[in-house]
C-alpha cells in the first residue's frame, strides 16, 4: 500500500507539473487575446504547442502547426482598420500575455496561503511558479530564438522604424487568406533603420518570391541568411531556406546549392517539413531540380499536399504555384520572372 500511495504521489505531481505549465502558457496567450480585443484587433489564430484554432477565409478551423522554436503557443490578431502605425495599440497588445501572468501568479499565491487541500496548493504552486516565470522571461526584452514579448513592447515604445515595420508584420499576418504578393506592397517595404530591418528585407523576400522575381528575392534571402547579429535564429533558418528555393529556381550549381543546403538546413528542414508545407515545397524543388530524381519528387510533393490542412489557404495558394513553376523549370520551360500571376488553390 505505501509503495503504491507513493506512485500515485509521485504521477499526480507529473501531472500536476505538466497541467500547470500547459494552463500558465493558455493563460500567456489568452492575456494577448483579450488585450488584443479590448484594443480593436480581430481574431486571427490562437495556438497552444502544436495545435492552433484559426480562422481562415471567415471560417473557424483547427490546424495542427507542429511547435514553433522559441513559443509554447502564439496568438495573432489584426490590428484595426484604418488606423495608422503610430496610433496603433501594439505595446497594450503584447503587454496583455504577462500581465495575465503576473494576475495568476498574485491570485495563486493567495490561493496556496488560503487553502488546505495539500493537492490543491500543489498545483497552484506549480501554476504560480510557471506563471511568474513566464511572466519574466516574456516581459524582460529578450533576443532569443525570436523577440520576445518584451523586447517588442521596448522597440513599440521607442522605435519609430521598427513600430512601422511591426505594425506591418500584424497586417501580413492578420491575412492569411492571401498570399504576399496579394496583398499591398507597402507591407513588404524595407526599413533602414531598427532591430526589424532585416525582418523587413526578410518579408519583402517572400512577396518578391510569390511574384516569381527570384533574382531580386535571392538578393535579398542572401543578406538575411548571412546575418548571424541582425536575426534572430529562427528568421535567419527560415530565409535560409527561402534562399535555398531561389538558388533551386534559378539553375544553380551543386557547389552554390550545397553551400546553403548544410547540415544545419538539412536538419531544420526534415524537422519543419512534417507540418509546414512551404518546407516539403522546397524539399520537392530540390529533388526536382537537383538531384533530378522524379521518385523521391513525387513523394515529396504527395506529402506536401497532405499537408494542406496544416496550412492557411494564401500560403496553399503560394506553395502549390511555386511547385508548378518548379514543375515547368524542371521541363526546361523558360520563365520569366514577373510574367506568371498567382495560380489558384485548385
Amino acid at each position: 500500500m505505501e509503495m503504491a500511495y507513493k506512485f500515485l504521489k509521485a504521477f499526480f505531481i507529473i501531472i500536476a507539473l505538466v497541467a500547470a505549465e500547459r494552463l500558465a502558457t493558455l493563460i500567456h496567450e489568452a492575456g494577448h487575446l483579450v488585450m488584443g480585443k479590448l484594443s480593436g484587433y480581430r481574431f486571427v489564430s490562437f495556438r497552444i504547442g502544436p495545435a492552433a484554432l484559426v480562422r481562415d477565409e471567415g471560417r473557424l478551423r483547427f490546424m495542427k502547426t507542429g511547435n514553433i522554436a522559441g513559443t509554447g503557443g502564439q496568438c495573432i490578431m489584426l490590428p484595426p482598420d484604418g488606423c495608422e502605425p503610430e496610433k496603433t495599440p501594439i505595446a497594450l497588445y503584447y503587454l496583455g500575455g504577462g500581465l495575465f501572468n503576473i494576475l495568476t501568479a498574485v491570485l495563486s499565491f493567495v490561493l496556496l496561503i488560503r487553502s488546505d487541500n495539500v493537492y490543491v496548493k500543489t498545483f497552484v504552486l506549480f501554476l504560480g511558479a510557471f506563471s511568474a516565470a513566464q511572466a519574466v522571461i516574456n516581459l524582460v526584452p529578450l533576443k532569443g530564438t525570436v523577440y520576445n514579448d518584451g523586447f517588442n513592447i521596448r522597440l513599440s515604445l521607442t522605435s519609430p522604424a521598427d513600430r512601422i515595420t511591426m505594425y506591418r508584420i500584424l497586417r501580413i499576418s492578420g491575412h492569411p487568406d492571401l498570399s504576399p504578393g496579394q496583398m499591398p506592397e507597402e507591407y513588404f517595404m524595407c526599413q533602414d533603420q531598427g532591430e526589424y530591418a532585416e525582418i523587413s528585407r526578410m518579408m519583402r523576400g517572400y512577396y518578391m518570391l510569390d511574384r516569381k522575381e527570384y533574382a531580386e528575392a535571392e538578393r535579398l534571402f542572401t543578406g538575411c541568411a548571412r546575418s548571424r547579429e541582425g536575426l534572430p535564429e529562427l528568421y535567419r533558418l527560415e530565409a535560409k531556406a527561402a534562399l535555398l528555393l531561389c538558388l533551386l529556381m534559378r539553375g544553380a550549381d551543386d557547389l552554390e546549392i550545397s553551400s546553403v543546403y548544410d547540415k544545419e538546413l538539412q536538419k531544420y528542414l526534415q524537422k519543419t517539413g512534417r507540418y509546414q508545407m512551404d518546407k516539403r515545397c522546397i524539399l520537392y524543388a530540390y529533388q526536382l531540380l537537383n538531384r533530378k530524381d522524379e521518385k523521391a519528387a513525387e513523394e515529396e510533393y504527395a506529402a506536401m499536399l497532405k499537408l494542406q490542412d496544416n496550412a492557411f489557404s494564401g500560403d496553399i495558394r503560394m506553395q502549390l504555384s511555386l511547385a508548378e513553376e518548379a514543375a515547368l523549370t524542371a521541363e526546361g520551360v523558360l520563365i520569366k520572372e514577373g510574367v506568371h500571376e498567382n495560380q489558384g488553390a485548385g
